[in-house]
């Protein structure tokens, strides 16, 4: 029997829809899928100190199109997610040392972002300012293939994305120190502190000036001198004006220094706040001290010159003899 031509496209087309209807059912991503990451906050640290560095990452895989029997097994939120996801943060050659290991994340689903991800950067004490790069690796698992027959299969897909950030470091103000106090401070004076400043950094402070501050009981006259250009070791002496209150007690107080210079670039350039400890001595003269103040030395001087004198003329003076009797 012999069937029409039409009759065998319609037999091939029936047999083509049940062959494909007998084969497991699929649903697969698009390509294009990848993780995205960037810095959330600050980037900018500091030379000498430890911060920290968030971070937000972004799912951008697709997902294609899904199986209905996928979803009514409760298994579309695995289409489009990164799986397992773990982040490390390297630093190569930089003065930038990543201090926090791998961090897990688990699961992102696509088009979500998580933030903020901390991680703890230490920049060394002797970095140079700049910009530096770092390299986030992140790696996870997206599905690749879901079958769903008589049983259901999983086919991942493991992937790793390398992405570069950068992050600036500043770079450690100048330090100072101060030593060499010439001047004894007594209770109730007013005088001339003598300080001599030394610059303890790496580069030149040039047309560097200190400012001094101080706490009651101790005040202020003259709290500012320039110091000039300071090569790195070199010293300046700073010469204030200073008063100590007259019911201060004897002991040791702190004051507080700050230099302003400009730095190799010509910027102007604040160093950090120092301290200074200045022993504050009781009124007058002290047992073991001898006698310092200026007016007790002078009359000291003056009863010895005196008392010389006295001696002096006595020895010199002519002696009257009594005449000679010879009875």
């Amino acid at each position: 029997m012999r069937l029409p031509q039409g009759r065998w496209k319609y037999i091939i087309l029936t047999a083509i829809v049940i062959l494909v209807s007998s084969l497991p059912q699929r649903a697969g991503l698009q390509e294009g899928r990848d993780l995205d990451a960037e810095i959330y906050g600050p980037s900018k640290f500091a030379a000498g100190k430890t911060g920290t560095l968030h971070l937000t990452i972004q799912n951008n895989i697709v997902a294609g199109s899904i199986d209905s029997t996928a979803l009514q097994l409760g298994l579309g939120h695995y289409f489009g997610a990164a799986v397992g996801v773990t982040a490390v943060l390297k630093s190569s050659d930089s003065p930038v040392t990543v201090e926090t290991e791998r961090l897990l994340l688990g699961t992102i689903p696509s088009g979500e972002t998580v933030s903020p991800i901390p991680f703890t950067l230490t920049v060394a004490d002797d970095a140079e300012g700049g910009f530096f790069s770092l390299e986030l690796e992140l790696a996870y698992r997206v599905l690749e293939e879901v079958r769903v027959g008589q049983k259901i299969d999983f086919e991942w897909l493991e992937k790793t994305e390398t992405l570069e950030l950068t992050v600036e470091v500043l770079e450690e103000p100048l330090k100072f120190g101060a030593s060499d106090i010439n001047t004894v401070l007594r209770v109730g004076m007013k005088d001339q502190l003598s300080l001599t400043f030394t610059n303890e950094g790496r580069e030149t402070a040039d047309k560097a000036q200190v400012k001094i501050s101080a706490v009651s009981p101790l005040s202020m006259t003259d709290d500012t001198a320039y110091l000039g250009t300071l090569e790195p070791g070199g010293s300046a002496v700073g010469i204030f004006g200073l008063r100590i209150a007259g019911d201060a007690i004897p002991k040791e107080y702190l004051i507080q220094a700050q230099v302003k210079y400009f730095d190799g670039d010509g910027q102007e350039a604040l160093s950090e706040p120092f301290r200074i400890p200045v022993e504050v001595l009781p009124r007058g003269p002290v047992v073991g001290e001898g006698l310092q103040s200026p007016l007790a030395g002078g009359l000291l001087g003056f009863a010895s010159a005196g008392l010389i004198f006295f001696l002096w003329m006595r020895i010199s003076a002519p002696r009257k003899r009594k005449p000679f009797s010879s009875e």
